[in-house]
This record gives structure tokens, sequence and C-alpha cells, in this order.
């Protein structure tokens, strides 16, 4: 199954939640682009944000899940996904939330073209928990505690990191295999 959902420009902001949805799933916000002559205050893109604790997005139980052009804000948590193989994110965007991303027991995770920015430096921009395969390429981190913290993870491959004012750029608790790049 390849259903493909688009998401218009605007604010979301109730929980986006996905359970055990079909295989190969394509979720896809609308493009960022601004345009001069409208005023800072518009919304450009799909932007998703939770509410008190709730996170922005949460994908549990899929598999080969695409999201595409999203940007998870103001959260406690933007994206939380547990027991989803194969999940790819492309042009991805993670503001000011507590942790951008929170991935447990997910295998074979790609994500690629991601920014995390922050107005702080009291937050994670990624946490992955009992992961094996995780992969981070062509991504940028500015102000945060932590870019990237692995726990008990394997087989991690992060390519093309660019970190500015990021206290801890990555850290490895217990797992093995990770590869930089």
């Amino acid at each position: 199954v390849n259903d493909l959902i688009l998401f218009d420009t605007g604010l979301y902001e109730d929980s986006l939640s996905i359970s055990g949805g079909p295989t190969g799933m394509t979720l896809a916000g609308a493009p960022a682009d601004r345009f001069l002559e409208l005023p800072e205050t518009v919304v450009f893109g799909s932007v998703l944000q939770g509410t008190g604790s709730n996170p922005a997005a949460t994908v549990i139980s899929t598999q080969d899940l695409t999201m595409a052009r999203f940007r998870f804000a103001n959260s406690e948590r933007g994206l939380v996904v547990a027991q989803s193989d194969g999940l790819h994110g492309v042009g991805l965007s993670f503001e000011n939330n507590g942790i951008g991303l929170d991935m447990q027991g997910s295998d074979n995770a790609l994500f690629e073209q991601t920014n995390v920015t922050n107005s702080s430096r009291i937050n994670t921009g990624f946490e992955v928990t009992s992961s094996s395969g995780f992969t981070l390429l062509d991504t940028n981190l500015h102000l945060a505690s932590t870019g990237l913290v692995l726990n008990n993870s394997t087989g991690a491959l992060v390519q093309g990191l660019e970190a500015g004012e990021v206290n801890d750029v990555i850290i490895a608790n217990g797992g093995s295999g990770l590869s930089l790049q």
C-alpha cells in the first residue's frame, strides 16, 4: 500500500497520531517558502504543535512510513516514535521542543535534511533508545544542550552533521557500532 496524505499550509495544534498505519504510507507537509510581501505572522508550511505535555506527533507500530516537510514546534516532545521500523523523515524541522525526536524500539530509521533550532540550550535534538540502524544525514543543529543521544542503540550512522552552539553534540550510552562521517 502506498497511500499519500498531503497537509495544507497552517498550524495544526492538536497532536497528530499514527498507529498501525498501512505499510509504505507517506505524509507530506506543504512547502515552507516565504514571500517578501507577506507579514512575518503568516504561517508557512505545515506546522505540528503539541498542547501541554502532548507531543506534536506520535507514530506507533508502523512500517516504512515517510514524513516529509513538517515543522514540529513548541512542544515538550516534537515527534514520538515507538515500534515503527523503516521510518523515513525528509526535510523535517524541529523548533523549540524539549526533545525534537524521541524514538524507542524502532529499527532502520533514516532522517535526512533535518534542522533542529531552539531558543535556548536546554533542549535535546534527537533521543534514540533501544533501536538499531538509525541514520542521520545532512542535519543542522543550532542551540541545544544535546544534539543526539543514543541509548542502548546499535549500528547508528551520522553523516554531514553541522552543529552550532550545542553543548554535547553526541552522547552514546551503551550500544555499539556508531559511525561518524
